[in-house]
C-alpha cells in the first residue's frame, strides 16, 4: 500500500500536472448587503497569470476566478467589450519548503474600471502565511489555501467599496464648477 501511494505522488505532477496551486480548496464571502460592485449588474472579469513559473496556470486562473463569481452572486458576468471590467494579475501563488515551515503567497493586483476605461479602484491583495510542517497533514496545500483564502477575502473587500460615483474622466475636467449650482460656481 505505500509503495502504491509513493508511486502516485511521484506520478501525478508528471501524469496530470497535479500541484499544490491547483489543489487549494475554494473559497468565496458572498454579501446579501452587496450582491454586485458598484451597485451594478453586469461586469467583465478579466484574470490574468504574470507568474514568473505559470505552471498550472488555468488551473490556478479558474479558481481565482471562481472565488470572486461566488462572491458577487448578483453579478452578470459578461465577456464582450463596452462593460465595466474587473482585472486581476496574479503575480505570485506558490508556496515553498524552508526546513520545518512552509511558506505560502498568493499576490495580485485587482483594478476595476467603468465601462468607459476610467479607474474606479486599484489595489493589491498581496498575502504571505508561514506554517509549520505537521505531520499527516498536506501542509503545502494547507499553506497555499490559507494565503489564498486571505487574498480572496481582501479582494472581495476592496471590491465592495467600488462606488462608480467615483469614476473619473482620464483627461479630467477643465470645468472646475460641474455640477454645481450658480450660487455655489460664484465662491469658487
Amino acid at each position: 500500500m505505500f509503495r502504491a501511494a509513493a508511486v502516485l505522488l511521484i506520478l501525478c505532477p508528471v501524469v496530470v500536472g497535479c500541484s499544490a496551486a491547483a489543489a487549494v480548496r475554494p473559497a468565496s464571502y458572498p454579501d446579501a448587503d452587496v450582491p454586485c460592485p458598484g451597485g451594478l449588474k453586469t461586469w467583465n472579469l478579466k484574470v490574468v497569470d504574470r507568474r514568473a513559473k505559470t505552471e498550472s496556470s488555468e488551473k490556478v486562473v479558474a479558481t481565482v476566478k471562481d472565488a470572486i463569481v461566488k462572491s458577487f452572486p448578483g453579478c452578470s458576468w459578461v465577456t464582450e467589450e463596452g462593460a465595466p471590467v474587473i482585472e486581476i494579475e496574479i503575480h505570485t501563488f506558490d508556496v515553498e519548503r524552508a526546513g520545518d515551515v512552509w511558506d505560502a503567497t498568493a499576490s495580485w493586483t485587482v483594478t476595476a474600471s467603468s465601462a468607459m476605461g476610467s479607474t474606479l479602484i486599484s489595489f493589491e491583495a498581496d498575502e504571505t502565511v508561514s506554517r509549520p510542517n505537521y505531520r499527516g497533514v498536506d501542509n503545502e496545500k494547507e499553506a497555499l489555501t490559507e494565503a489564498y483564502r486571505a487574498a480572496v477575502e481582501r479582494t472581495v473587500k476592496g471590491l465592495r467599496t467600488v462606488q462608480t460615483t467615483q469614476a473619473r474622466p482620464r483627461g479630467g475636467t477643465s470645468d472646475p464648477s460641474r455640477g454645481q449650482s450658480a450660487a455655489e460656481r460664484s465662491n469658487l
